[in-house]
């Protein structure tokens, strides 16, 4: 049991305490003299040349592409926090490796996609066998052939080696997000990133960066790179910064201040597509002119370099181990020398100093200067450039002349000499030559003068101004010029705004615009009064009454408008009532004058249903005699129940006509009405009450007369009758005869 125990913390012990192999010994120098991997090495090498101190950050540091087998995962801390086993990386969809650098997360998916999340980037970690600096994904540099930043990310101050060795890595996305404001030390951070071919590093912010050794050295496929705007008087270590970028073609320095302390070595070694520098913001005045290595191999190899762009800070510091300035070849272009433009072009340049390259290194410290140099070019003679004279239809109007020279010359073509004046004709400035001033050329060039012949005045263009009636109502405007010339009379200067009027749109002149000529031409505005305005029309809605149901509108405008307020804007549906459509105004539609007019629309209001009224027939006693009527309508219409349907006769029963109702005739209303008729009932009639209740009541005690008692009745009363007419008779005749 203890041997076990022993034996796992012997186990534990060596895994926490094993040191890293050192990188240091798989180091392969990809540069030429490859035995040279830092300064001091460099300099130990040389032969005679004294020893200098040179820059103590770079002295621990390979100048070399540093090869990384990818054994060394084995002895190089990781930063992953879960790393898949390399059987099960196959089978993973998700991601082949996972972990944190820093506080940013990170993960490898299986398409070799470095994800790196939002978060604050560590240094960058150290290896404890050699103390330098690693990439913290150094383990998984063959898996991964693209990096995608998925948010802001805050760079460390120790961004060493950071995407050393990625050289699967193709493209870069989002690389604006890595916030390098607080970065000091870039050593080797795109280093041998063999793959990338073009990077845009314009958004980082390099004001504190001082050390950029070897940053993009190995970046063998880089075509373009821009660091134009990048801020760097910091930097004091920019050896082999930019160097083995073979098909590099362009590199935008010219905003660049730099003054290294110690040394510039290798800065653009082997960048062999290289064209054109702007190093006129390299101050090398303070590197040291003893120190033989201080500026060696700077251009080695830069074979294509043909403009170099100095200042009178710059030093070449030339020497056996100087810039290794190339050799410039001897062609039918070019005399194999370089020349400083001076007064001249790149294309042509006319300084004096025509050195080869080993004597522009040499004689330029003597004498610095601000200038370029170029490879000098041998002179060709150039086609000739032609001047001609044109009018405006393109025939010559003057003899063609001919400028000519050596290819590469400037020629200007806008001088007195070239550009005339010619009698009776104008040079159109408009149409002034784009190639007036140019660089001769194998291929002959043309500057063409055009000139528009001097003009003769044209007949005036009348402007005028009048009523539908053809009567002129302002001052008419003439239009002068030259025959050929253009006007336009259809400006505001001429298209006038005349108080009281109105522009009749409809009647335009079509000869607004033209050409001026030999005729007079005119041109006719025509203009409509202004309108009055009219008295409005009121619109208002009424019931059978007259009274307004709703709020009126009106209409209004100008006299000898015409208003409709039959429209549904006007003729309206009003809740509760209905418009009459019997009483429809008769002015619903007319003219606007200076009179007030009125439209009325009458309503009827929607009838609601009334109580029922009720018409009861009662005997003296108020008894019911006879079964009721019963009448319905709506609120407030009329009834009428006087009639004979309604005051019917009853056998046995006489209408009592000095009762009759008051209510007989009248409105309907919400309430229930009652409308009583009252009857008188015949003595001589046998009641009837008991026969309408229908009710098995007994005979009424009082008996009709028998009907012999009623004939000898009459006959007495006919009796009576006949003695007093007889007796009246009798006294009339007796008076007479006396």
């Amino acid at each position: 049991m203890k041997k076990t125990s022993f034996t796992l913390l012997l186990t534990l012990l060596l895994s926490v305490c094993q040191p890293s192999l050192s990188l240091a010994q798989t180091i392969n120098n990809n540069t030429p003299d490859s035995d040279i991997t830092n300064d001091s090495k460099e300099i130990a090498a040389s032969s005679d040349e004294p020893t200098a101190i040179l820059d103590t950050a770079q002295s621990d540091a390979t100048n070399s592409t540093t090869e990384l087998p990818e054994s060394v995962g084995s002895d190089v801390p990781t930063t992953a926090s879960s790393v898949e086993e390399p059987e099960s990386r196959e089978a993973s969809t998700k991601a082949i490796a996972t972990g944190t650098f820093g506080t940013s997360d990170w993960s490898i998916d299986n398409s070799g996609v470095l994800h790196i999340q939002q978060g604050t980037f560590d240094d960058t970690p150290v290896n404890s066998v050699g103390g330098y600096h690693y990439s913290p994904w150094i383990n998984y540099r063959n898996s991964i052939n693209k990096i995608v930043f998925e948010g802001p990310v805050v760079a460390p101050v120790i961004m060493e080696r950071l995407f050393e060795s990625l050289s699967n890595v193709t493209e870069i996305e989002n690389i604006s997000f890595l916030d390098t404001s607080n970065t000091v030390n870039m050593q080797r951070v795109f280093a041998d990133c063999s793959s990338l071919v073009s990077l845009d590093l314009t958004s980082w912010d390099t004001s504190k960066v001082q050390d950029i050794f070897s940053l993009f050295n190995g970046c063998v496929n880089m075509e373009t790179l821009d660091v134009s705007t990048w801020d760097t008087q910091s930097m004091t270590m920019i050896t082999y910064a930019f160097s083995n970028m073979a098909k590099l073609k362009v590199l935008d320095l010219s905003n660049w201040k730099v003054a290294p302390l110690n040394a510039a070595q290798g800065v653009f070694m082997g960048d062999r597509s290289l064209e054109t520098l702007d190093l006129s913001g390299f101050n090398f005045s303070q590197l040291d002119h003893k120190n033989s290595y201080a500026t060696s191999r700077f251009f080695e190899n830069a074979d294509s370099l043909n403009a170099l762009t100095v200042s009178s800070n710059f030093r070449f510091l030339n020497s056996s181990n100087g810039p290794k300035l190339p050799l410039v070849a001897a062609n039918e272009t070019y005399t194999g020398m370089w020349q400083n433009v001076g007064t001249g072009t790149v294309s042509n340049p006319t300084g004096t100093d025509v050195w080869t390259s080993a004597e522009l290194m040499d004689n330029f410290d003597l004498a610095p200067k601000n200038d370029t140099y170029v490879w000098q070019p041998i002179p060709r003679v150039a086609a000739d450039v032609s001047i001609s004279y044109l009018d405006e239809a393109g025939d010559a109007i003057h003899q063609t002349q001919t400028i000519s020279g050596n290819v590469g010359e400037p020629y200007d073509a806008t001088t007195a000499t070239y550009k005339l004046a010619i009698d009776g004709y104008t040079l159109d400035e408009s149409k002034l030559p784009e190639n007036g001033t140019g660089t001769l050329s194998d291929e002959a060039q043309s500057v063409v003068y055009s000139y528009t012949k001097n003009p003769v005045k044209a007949a005036d263009v009348t402007v005028t101004y009048v009523d539908e009636t053809g009567e002129s109502i302002k001052t008419a405007q003439v239009i002068s010029g030259n025959i050929g010339e253009i006007y336009d009379a259809t400006t505001e200067v001429y298209k006038l705004a005349i108080d009281g009027y109105t522009l009749n749109e409809s009647k335009l002149p079509e000869n607004g615009t033209g050409i001026l000529s030999d005729k007079a031409q005119t041109v006719i505005y025509t203009y409509t009064k202004d309108p009055v305005k009219a008295a409005d029309v009121t619109v208002t809605y009424v019931n059978e009454t007259g009274e307004s149901i709703k709020t009126a509108q009106v209409i209004s405008g100008n006299i000898g408008e015409t208003y409709d307020a039959t429209t549904e804007v006007y003729k309206l549906a009003i809740d509760g009532y209905t418009l009459n459509e019997s009483k429809l105004p008769e002015n619903g539609t007319g003219i606007l004058s200076a009179e007030a007019q009125s439209v009325v629309y009458t309503y009827t209001k929607n009838p609601i249903k009334a109580a029922d009224v009720t018409v009861n027939y009662v005997d003296e006693s108020g008894e019911m005699i006879r079964a009721s009527q019963v009448i319905s309508g709506n609120i407030n219409q009329p009834y009428d129940v006087s009639g004979t349907a309604y005051k019917v006769s009853i056998d046995g029963y006489t209408l009592d006509t000095s009762k009759l109702p008051a209510n007989a005739k009248g409105l309907f209303k919400s309430q229930a009405q009652t409308v009583t008729y009252i009857y008188n009932r015949h003595k001589a009639v046998k009641d009837t009450k008991n026969s309408y209740n229908n009710q098995n009541t007994k005979n009424s005690s009082s008996q009709l007369p028998l009907a012999g008692e009623a004939n000898k009745q009459s006959l007495m009363l006919i009796g009576v009758v006949i003695i007093v007419l007889s007796g009246i008779i009798y006294l009339i005749k007796k008076r007479r005869q006396k």
